[in-house]
């Protein structure tokens, strides 16, 4: 199904969890994986470091630039040496890369050469703002390429090394836009790859039994167990209650259900 995934690294505890599922992805499915961490040059060359600079007696922050540089790049190299410890016991196979560069456009263009991409929900800085994802996550579902995972925020139980289970009952957020027959493709082929069975919810009234029909043919024809509910709830509301009742541990969805513009103006289900 996937034949390599890649991982975004900062160092952050989100990303360190992003870390460790797709691991167990890559174990459970038997792919390669690959570690990208990225010193992001607008953190080495920002506004930050000159705004500083006057407090350590200098005019201009510049001779402290290779220092942080350094000093990026050390933690960029630690993050990558625990990835590959972890791989190396659960016997997977690992390549890491260093960029230097904007971080979601070398994300994205690493990525470009990936099946799959897994990021954490926040980042180092996302500690400073309180939406519900980071804005190089978001840049990024904006422009990936493939298909992104984006870890939880508490770990998986056990970890990659144990026997515990992860993403074993996918569930589908469904509105019949065109992202989300794609999530529905990729769910049934995760779900036939990794032996497992599907959910499947739609938002609102007795108006949208039409459209969930549209996904009943799919699954009829997917040789997978599966079973569907039609939720008179918000569209966030009731990917969240699917969630409790089937107690699922991952969820398939479009990026941009209403379209990338609207989403703008008027806010993402799929971020909520």
């Amino acid at each position: 199904m996937f034949d390599r995934i890649i991982v975004a690294l900062d160092g952050s505890r989100d990303a360190a969890e992003a870390g460790k599922l797709a691991l167990w992805v890559a174990r459970r499915i038997s792919c390669r994986i690959a570690g990208l961490s990225v010193i992001d040059v607008r953190v080495v060359e920002g506004p930050a470091v000159e705004t500083l600079a006057p407090l350590w007696g200098e005019v201009t922050g510049r001779p402290f630039q290779p220092e942080i540089m350094r000093l990026y790049r050390d933690r960029a190299e630690s993050t990558l040496d625990e990835l590959c410890v972890r791989a190396e016991e659960g016997g997977i196979a690992v390549d890491r890369h260093v960029e230097i560069g904007v971080a979601e456009d070398a994300i994205l263009e690493t990525a470009s050469a990936s099946d799959l991409l897994v990021m954490g929900r926040r980042g180092e800085h996302a500690g400073f703002g309180r939406q519900p994802i980071g804005t190089t996550l978001w840049r990024v579902l904006h422009r990936s390429p493939c298909p992104v995972l984006v870890s939880g925020r508490r770990p998986p139980s056990g970890g990659p090394d144990s026997e515990a289970t992860v993403c074993d009952l996918p569930l589908v957020a469904w509105d019949a836009s065109v992202g989300a027959r794609k999530a529905l493709d990729l769910a049934i082929r995760y779900a036939g790859a990794s032996g497992g069975s599907l959910r499947l919810v739609i938002a609102g009234d007795e108006a949208s039994d039409e459209r969930l029909e549209a996904a009943h043919v799919v699954l009829a024809g997917s040789g997978l167990e599966w079973e569907s509910a039609r939720l008179e709830q918000r569209p966030a509301d009731a990917v969240v209650e699917a969630i409790r009742r089937w107690r699922a541990d991952c969820v398939f969805m479009g990026a941009f259900g209403r379209g990338r513009l609207r989403d703008f103006l008027f806010g993402s289900h799929t971020a909520e």
